[in-house]
């Protein structure tokens, strides 16, 4: 078995090659972040401004403030999800493309030393589980 470091230097290039889906979503990551601090926030604000002081006026536009807050983040976290879901899908697909092509390449005795269900639980099943925690 390979040592953990060369495993995560191999799964980290993959990784690497959707970049940029990443980074765009990490970006709509701290986008929701930041919208998920502001909207207790606006609830003070309508609390203390608008509901105690009596300012109709000023609990109108709190009111539309945090309308636009939830849009903003409901659409960060399809963005964010969206963009994560996206890059573990196609590491995944390169990820089960390169075990196969590598399954492609052994040789008979490869095969006769290794039962078929072992060979299709690492081909099937261990790369979803990856592509969760990707």
């Amino acid at each position: 078995m390979r040592p953990l470091t060369a495993q995560a230097r191999r799964i980290a290039a993959l990784v690497w090659t959707e970049r940029r889906l990443y980074l765009i979503g990490a970006v709509f990551v701290a986008l929701s972040i930041g919208t998920g601090l502001a909207y207790p926030q606006v609830i003070r604000l309508i609390i203390d401004d608008g509901v105690q002081a009596g300012r109709t006026a000023r609990l109108n536009q709190l009111a539309i403030a945090l309308v636009v807050i939830l849009l903003v983040e409901s659409i960060a976290t399809f963005v964010r999800d969206y963009c994560f879901n996206l890059g573990a899908e196609r590491v995944a697909a390169r990820l089960r493309r390169l075990v196969f092509e590598t399954l492609l390449r052994q040789d008979v005795h490869f095969f006769d030393r290794r039962e078929t269900g072992e060979i299709t639980t690492r081909l099937w099943a261990d790369v979803p589980v990856l592509q969760f925690v990707l």
